[in-house]
């Protein structure tokens, strides 16, 4: 399994438990609720498939780089979902990165600079913008 098909299970997970919360926990309850006896069964079958969802959820959000091994979707503390590039390296989603001829940036070994993803010049890590060309972390869409 290639890293790529690992996400894309990771994200089909995600979705499935997200599509299924209603019937599932409603057949869940009835289930437990015959079985126990217990009116309690439909908050307990809510909350662990919360708790799934949760889980689910982180696994897709911290998805390794599969150049950089960096959380993919992940840059300091926001998560951008809608990404289409790694926000470390900038290797594009769905990459192969054994095939990609650009070299990774210098910031994957230092927490001193990193690239911006637009016009490639160096980032000061306590920066969030780009003084080059504004471009901004923060501001993204996503």
């Amino acid at each position: 399994m290639t890293t790529w098909d690992s996400y894309r299970h990771r994200r089909k997970v995600f979705w499935i438990l997200i599509l299924t919360y209603l019937p599932g926990v409603a057949l869940a309850a009835i289930a437990m609720q015959r079985w126990t006896g217990s009116d309690d069964a439909a908050m307990i079958a809510a909350v662990a498939w919360m708790a799934a969802y949760g889980v689910a959820g982180w696994r897709c959000g911290h998805f390794p780089c599969p150049q950089c091994g960096r959380p993919f979707f992940i840059w300091r503390f926001t998560y951008h979902v809608w990404t289409g590039q790694c926000l470390h390296c900038n290797l594009p989603k769905w990459a192969d990165p054994s095939t990609r001829d650009i070299a990774a940036p210098s910031a994957i070994d230092s927490d001193d600079d990193l690239e911006c993803p637009l016009c490639h010049q160096a980032i000061q890590a306590d920066e969030d913008t780009c003084g080059h060309c504004g471009w901004s972390y923060f501001v993204r869409g996503g």
